[in-house]
C-alpha cells in the first residue's frame, strides 16, 4: 500500500507540473486534455481513497482501474498534442487552436 501510495503522489505531483508548465503554451486542444487529465486524475484519487478507507469495496475497484486506464490515455494524448505544437512553432507557423 505504501509504494501505491507513494507513486500516486509522484504521479499527481508530475502531471500537476506538466499541466502548470504547458497551460501558458497550449492550444485549445491542448489545454482541454490538460483539464481532461487533471479531472481524470481527481477522480482516480478520489476512488482510491474510498478503496483505502472502506476496505477496498468490489464496486469501485474496476472503477479506479478503468479511471486508471483513461488517465493513461488522457496522458498519451496530451503528449501527441504537444509534439504536434512543438512541431508547429520549430516551423514557424502559427499555433493553431486545436492543436
Amino acid at each position: 500500500f505504501k509504494v501505491h501510495r507513494s507513486m500516486s503522489i509522484l504521479v499527481t505531483s508530475l502531471n500537476g507540473y506538466a499541466a502548470y508548465r504547458l497551460w501558458p503554451l497550449a492550444g485549445e486542444r491542448l489545454q482541454r486534455l490538460l483539464t481532461a487529465t487533471l479531472g481524470i486524475l481527481a477522480l482516480e484519487i478520489v476512488a482510491g481513497i474510498i478503496l483505502a478507507y472502506l476496505a477496498l469495496p468490489a464496486l469501485v475497484q474496476p472503477v479506479h482501474l478503468t479511471l486508471a486506464t483513461l488517465l493513461f490515455g488522457a496522458q498519451f494524448l496530451t503528449l501527441v498534442a504537444w509534439h504536434r505544437a512543438l512541431a508547429a512553432i520549430k516551423q514557424g507557423q502559427p499555433r493553431p487552436a486545436h492543436a
